[in-house]
């Protein structure tokens, strides 16, 4: 406690943490707003044929961070695709699902997911984030989005 009176220099005439209270006491200091992230990056696209459609092409040499996603997906009765799945490949290399909405095979559906991260996703530089659903029959539409920033330097 006595580190933390000294780190943010604490005024002992007004701002006395009584003893008893030390070990219950979570210390909580206020971040300089500066360095603080702010979205820069609001992107979407669509598709209405079978496959996947990119949604935001990562940078190379900047980490991107997403903070909210969306993922939206109609289909007819006579289409046979049973998901729509939003993806991002991770620091470990590995593709995670990020949104996935699922149906019966030749069944209607009108869905809307969105998820903020109050956490923000750190995707892999130079990777992509695609939403997909594969068919072969029937009409479907997905739409997808991310928000979120960019970051150039390595140690954020």
């Amino acid at each position: 406690m006595n580190e933390l009176k000294e780190a943010v220099k604490l005024q002992q005439g007004s701002d006395i943490v009584p003893n008893q209270l030390q070990n219950f006491i979570i210390p909580v200091i206020e971040v300089n707003p500066k360095l603080l992230r702010n979205v820069d990056v609001a992107q979407e696209n669509q598709k209405t044929t079978t496959g996947s459609i990119v949604i935001l092409t990562g940078v190379p040499t900047m980490d991107f961070y997403i903070t909210s996603a969306f993922l939206s997906w109609a289909s007819d009765a006579a289409n046979d695709s049973t998901s729509a799945t939003l993806v991002c490949t991770m620091e470990d290399n590995n593709t995670h699902s990020i949104i996935k909405i699922v149906k019966l095979t030749l069944t209607d559906v009108q869905q809307t997911t969105q998820m903020d991260f109050p956490r923000p996703i750190k995707i892999k530089r130079g990777t992509d984030i695609v939403a997909s659903s594969t068919f072969s029959l029937g009409t479907s539409i997905i739409s997808g989005g991310v928000t979120g920033y960019f970051v150039r330097n390595i140690n954020a």
